[in-house]
């Protein structure tokens, strides 16, 4: 389907060829972990709090919810988690 021919205002639309984006305006992207819950065998992303100390999750089911610390000095290179019942 042509779109185009259906746009009244081409300036404002969003589907409308749009000029790119201004350089360095590009949104940032977020830190995250994988963490697989084992409750409910659904995976999730974990992303950072704003404070930095911590990654956050929900399981996506149950909702329960999880938290891992980051720390400099005792920390581990990991980047997958898996959460177990308990």
């Amino acid at each position: 389907m042509d779109y185009k021919k259906y746009v009244k205002d081409k300036k404002t639309h969003p589907l409308y060829d749009a000029p790119p984006p201004a350089p360095g305006t590009e949104p940032k992207e977020r830190k995250y972990l994988g963490v697989k819950f084992e409750c409910c065998g659904t995976y999730t992303r974990a992303y950072k709090n704003k404070e930095g100390t911590a990654y956050l999750a929900r399981c996506p089911r149950c909702m329960k919810k999880v938290e891992i610390g980051i720390n400099a000095q005792e920390g581990v290179s990991a980047r997958f988690f898996t959460v177990r019942s308990g």
